[in-house]
């Protein structure tokens, strides 16, 4: 599951995809984006762990440089960095699936 979570709103976007390859994620960014603009947000940074999906990938830099988001992965390690989605996928766990 692929999430995007608004820090000041805590609005949420999720979408279950098959794989967690660059272009979907790069995919997956672009249509959060345009989901959090519809409702009157603009998304400025992406906070990700550190999958080589996020880290200095051609697709996903491309998406974050057209959307002029500013790209940040977690500290190694340090999963409670990124605890709004962390909580949020164990309460999708626990009441959807």
């Amino acid at each position: 599951m692929h999430v995007a979570i608004n820090d000041h709103t805590r609005l949420a976007y999720a979408e279950v995809l098959d794989d967690e390859r660059t272009t979907t994620c790069a995919g997956f960014l672009t249509r959060a984006a345009a989901w959090f603009a519809d409702r009157g947000v603009t998304v400025t940074r992406a906070l990700t762990d550190n999958a080589m999906s996020y880290r200095r990938v051609a697709a996903w830099i491309t998406a974050c440089t057209t959307l002029t988001i500013a790209r940040r992965c977690i500290k190694p390690g340090c999963p409670w960095t990124n605890g709004k989605a962390e909580r949020f996928n164990r309460t999708m766990q626990n009441e959807w699936a």
